[in-house]
C-alpha cells in the first residue's frame, strides 16, 4: 500500500536571485498548520551580503540568541541554527521531520522553483535516483496556481492583498511559509465552491429536463 500525501509548505530567503545563491534561512509548516520547522543557516555566502539583505532579511532572523548547530524544539515547532548537512542529517533534523510524518512529502513554495532548487540542493537530490521515498521532488508552485487561476502576482504586496492580512515580519522564512498556506487554502476553497456551485448547476439543469419529459 503506498504512502498518502502531506503538503508541506515552504520559504527560503538567500543571497539573491542567481545560479551561485546561498540559502540564509527556510520555514516550513505543515497542511493543517500544527507543525513548523525553521533554520536560520550559518554556512551562508558572506561576501553575497548587501544593506538589502542586512535590513531585510538579516534583522527578521529569530535565532540571535542560539549558538552554532544548535536546536530547540517548542510543543510542535523546531528551531535549528547551523550549518546545512548538520541542520538535514541530525536526529532531530529536516530529514527524520520530513520522515516523521509517515506520508509522502510534497513541498510547495511560492518561490518560481528556485525554492524547489535549493530544497533538492540542501537534500543532495541531484538526479530522481536520489529521491527518498518520502519525498515527492516535483513539488507545488503555488504562484502557478495563483496565475491559473486567473490572479495577477502585481505589485510587492500581492500576496498580502490576497490573503487580506498584513504581513508585519514579510521575508521571514516562518511568516512567508504560512502566508504560502494561507494563499494555497484560500484558493483551493474558492476552487471547491466553484466546482459545487457547477456541479449543484448541472444538477439542477438535468432535474428540470426531467421534469419536463413528464409533461
Amino acid at each position: 500500500m503506498g504512502m498518502e500525501n502531506m503538503i508541506i509548505f515552504y520559504d527560503f530567503e538567500f543571497t539573491r536571485m542567481h545560479q551561485n545563491t546561498t540559502p540564509m534561512s527556510l520555514g516550513m509548516v505543515s497542511y493543517d498548520g500544527l507543525h513548523e520547522f525553521y533554520i536560520e543557516f550559518t554556512d551562508y555566502d558572506l561576501e553575497q551580503i548587501d544593506d538589502w539583505l542586512v535590513e531585510n532579511v538579516l534583522d527578521k532572523f529569530i535565532l540571535s540568541e542560539m549558538n552554532n548547530n544548535t536546536f530547540k524544539k517548542t510543543n510542535n515547532s523546531f528551531f535549528f541554527k547551523g550549518e546545512k548537512e548538520w541542520v538535514v542529517n541530525h536526529r532531530f533534523g529536516l530529514k527524520n521531520w520530513f520522515k516523521s510524518f509517515n506520508e509522502k512529502i510534497i513541498p510547495a513554495s511560492a518561490g518560481n522553483n528556485l525554492d524547489l532548487v535549493l530544497l533538492n540542493s540542501i537534500m543532495k537530490i541531484k538526479y530522481i535516483e536520489d529521491r527518498p521515498d518520502y519525498f515527492d521532488g516535483w513539488g507545488i508552485d503555488v504562484i502557478s496556481i495563483y496565475q491559473w487561476e486567473g490572479f495577477l502576482p502585481d505589485g510587492e504586496n500581492f500576496k498580502e492583498l490576497f490573503i487580506q492580512k498584513k504581513i508585519s515580519t514579510k521575508h521571514n522564512a516562518l511568516t512567508d511559509a504560512h502566508v504560502v498556506r494561507e494563499m494555497y487554502l484560500k484558493m483551493e476553497s474558492q476552487r471547491k465552491r466553484r466546482t459545487f456551485s457547477i456541479r449543484r448547476t448541472l444538477y439542477s439543469e438535468r432535474f428540470s429536463e426531467d421534469i419536463k419529459k413528464d409533461f
